[in-house]
Formats: structure tokens, C-alpha cells, sequence
């Protein structure tokens, strides 16, 4: 078997063929089909642990012999079992329990391993998985992962039964209570996936890296995991984003809501981009059938994204159309083509002053906004109307400008 091993602490990882061992006993022997890097790795990789204020755990003081091989976070395939080993078959597909004890010690015999102060740990006190072989005392020690990725089957060893003890600690806190999981690493993150099925308290995550804001992980997530987790914390809300299609009368069709969230101020040309973004991967999924249209995407976000774009793009022709208006307008109302135009520039200067050079310098105008103008404009209109109309009947009357 070929290993991956440590020659010299601190330098590159040596490969090194050795003979497959053959199972003795209750032993059974694994080809390696994945392993995980611990940080735990690191540190034995550097041959000490750091104790703070200038203090080292040696590897050598903990009875480490050189050439070593790392790796403790291992998933692998049963090879060959020894003549005692019960309970499972070659081609068993397996998560390798690497916190084995000495199995004398009273720590052992009350099933409290990890206690031993004789620990035989696969890849920190016995070789481990960088290799494709590692040797299993016993098949207590192996566990199923029938339908868990492989890929993270193995993390489960370490950082998943470290976050789930800690979280079993807390499984007495009520729905209203807070729990804070502090660190978003790979314990951490762990912690956040296993928190649904194992404490009902509300989840909080800190963590003193800038990249770690967009916690509690939900980027790392899959979707599954965090309509769960939504499901468990709101489940009168989930229930509004899917369920059987009433309104069609078909019993086998069945709706499902797509959230979008969005930041303000966006570009029309951003939130359209992301619809169609949408649209095009619910579509991928849920294409059109027979009589069925497929997956639609509509509500109000889309709504006003298209009522606003569509305004964007004929705001030009609009203004243009209005101001034409006008001017026809008080022309009628005047009688006069000079006083017509006159009229035109205090009511459309305003709106190209708000318009035109904020759209220039790339300020933003909300639908409030172009509401206030709109109105302005009307009163505006309205006003000059009245004011010109009343001015030429006084003038008529024999008035002075005066």
C-alpha cells in the first residue's frame, strides 16, 4: 500500500510503499476512498501543539514515532475483514470512528474512549488515512453513511461530533432562548447544519473575520438544508411558498414561490437581469408539459421592476409627448402662441431639472419622487392656466398691468 507520510516535521509529506497488511482478529481493513484535513493535521504536521506563553506539547512526548501517516477524517471501503471480525462484508461502504481507546482502562469499559489516557487514535497516535489502506481494530468502529455525500461523510469524525456534542449540551433550550456558536469555521459551520435537529433555541453565529458576515453560513448551504432550517423556524411561512394548485383542479399540480431579495436602488437593468436569471433556471427545472406553461415567475417585485423599466425606457418620448401637450394647451388657453411657449419652460424646466441632470450625475429617484413631480407639474399646469386666464380678462376690462 502507498502512504502519504510525515519524514521530518514540517517538511512535504513523503510517499512510501508498503506491504497491505492482512486483518487479524476482530481487524478490518480499509481502502481509503476519501479523507479530511483537520487543522488538528497542522499541528501534528509541525510535530507540537502551542500551549501559549512559550509553552509546546511535543509529539514526542505524547509517544509519536517517525515516519507517521496523518488522517483521521476518513471514509472508506471494507477490503478484508479478519476471521473475527462480525457485522460487516467486504464492499461495505463505511465512515472510519477514529477515537479508539486502549480497551482496558475503566474510561474504556464504560464506553467513555475518548478519555483514555492510552489512546490509540487512528492518524494521530496510529497511522491514518493519507494511504490508500488504514487498519480498524474493530468493526464497532465503523459507521454507515447511507445518504451522506461522500465528501462530507468524513468531516462527521471530527468537527461533526465536536459541534454535535456541544450542541447535545444545550438541547434543553426552549424555542424563545438564544444560543451563540462562536467561531464560523469548520466546527462552526457543522454546528450551524446540525442546530435544527438538535436544539430548538434560536442560532446566532459571530466570528471576528470580515469574510464570515454572511453568516450564520447560509452561502455554504445547501438548499435543502436551509428550507429546513426556515421550515422548523417558520412553518406557517414556509407553508405559503409551496403547496397543491387548488385553483387549476388538477390534484398532481402543485405551486412553489421563489423569493427574491434585492437591494434598494438597484438598476432597472440589475433587477431585470436577475428575473430573467430566475426565469431561466426554474424553467430548467420545471419546463412546460402538455397543457402545464411551466414555471412562471411574477409578483410584485417583478411587477414594479417592469412598470419602472418600462418608464425608464420612454421616459424621453413621454416628457416630449407632455410638453408638446402643454404648450398646445396654454396656447388654446391663451390665445396666444408667445404666451403658449412662455408657459412651457416654469413647468417642464423643473422636470428636466430633476430628471435629466440627476439621471446625468447617476442620483438615484425613487417612485416618491417622480410621484412629487408629477403632481407638481399638474398643480403647476393648473395654476398658470388660471393666472394667464385671469390676467387677459382684467386687461380686457380696461385693467393696468399694474
Amino acid at each position: 500500500m502507498r502512504s502519504y507520510q510525515i519524514i521530518e516535521f514540517g517538511e512535504a509529506l513523503e510517499a512510501r510503499d508498503y506491504p497491505t497488511p492482512a486483518p487479524q482478529g476482530t481487524e478490518v481493513l480499509m481502502a481509503v476512498r476519501a479523507c479530511g484535513v483537520c487543522h488538528t493535521d497542522l499541528h501534528l504536521w509541525h510535530g507540537y501543539f502551542d500551549l501559549g506563553g512559550g509553552r509546546r506539547l511535543t509529539l514526542d512526548q505524547r509517544g509519536v514515532e517517525l515516519p507517521f501517516t496523518l488522517g483521521h477524517e476518513i471514509v472508506g471501503e471494507v477490503a478484508a475483514v479478519g476471521p473475527d471480525a462480525a457485522g460487516v462484508e467486504v464492499g461495505d461502504q463505511r465512515i472510519v470512528f477514529p477515537w479508539i481507546g486502549c480497551g482496558d482502562c475503566d474510561a474504556c469499559r464504560r464506553d467513555d474512549e475518548l478519555l483514555c489516557n492510552r489512546p490509540r487514535t487512528i492518524g494521530t497516535r496510529r497511522d491514518g488515512g493519507y494511504s490508500d489502506h488504514v487498519m480498524v481494530p474493530h468493526p464497532r468502529y465503523l459507521v454507515d453513511y447511507s445518504g451522506v455525500p461522500e465528501d462530507r461523510a468524513g468531516t462527521y469524525a471530527c468537527s461533526g461530533l465536536t459541534a454535535y456534542s456541544a450542541l447535545k449540551k444545550f438541547a434543553a433550550l426552549g424555542e424563545r432562548d438564544s444560543l451563540v456558536i462562536i467561531g464560523a469555521g469548520g466546527v462552526g459551520l457543522n454546528a450551524v447544519l446540525l442546530s435544527p435537529a438538535v436544539v430548538r433555541a434560536k442560532v446566532v453565529v459571530a466570528d471576528v473575520d470580515a469574510a464570515s458576515k454572511t453568516l450564520p453560513g447560509a452561502r455554504f448551504l445547501k438548499i435543502e438544508t436551509r428550507a429546513g432550517i426556515m421550515g422548523r423556524r417558520m412553518p406557517n411561512f414556509m407553508e405559503t411558498l409551496r403547496g397543491e394548485d387548488r385553483q387549476s383542479g388538477d390534484a398532481q399540480r402543485y405551486y412553489l414561490r421563489i423569493m427574491l431579495r434585492a437591494s434598494e436602488q438597484q438598476s432597472s437593468a440589475t433587477k431585470t437581469a436577475l428575473i430573467r436569471e430566475v426565469e431561466r433556471i426554474s424553467q430548467r427545472h420545471f419546463p412546460a408539459e402538455g397543457d402545464s406553461p411551466g414555471a412562471e415567475v411574477t409578483g410584485f417585485y417583478v411587477l414594479l421592476a417592469h412598470l419602472i423599466d418600462s418608464m425608464i425606457r420612454d421616459q424621453w418620448m413621454t416628457f416630449g409627448v407632455a410638453t408638446l401637450g402643454i404648450a398646445l394647451m396654454m396656447i388654446v388657453a391663451t390665445g396666444s402662441v408667445r404666451l403658449g411657449l412662455a408657459a412651457v419652460v416654469p413647468n417642464a424646466l423643473p422636470i428636466v431639472m430633476v430628471t435629466g441632470v440627476m439621471g446625468w450625475l447617476d442620483f438615484k429617484i425613487n417612485m416618491g419622487a417622480a410621484m412629487i413631480a408629477a403632481v407638481s407639474m399638474g398643480l403647476s399646469i393648473d395654476s398658470s392656466i388660471h393666472y394667464i386666464a385671469d390676467f387677459k380678462r382684467r386687461r380686457r376690462d380696461g385693467l393696468s398691468r399694474d
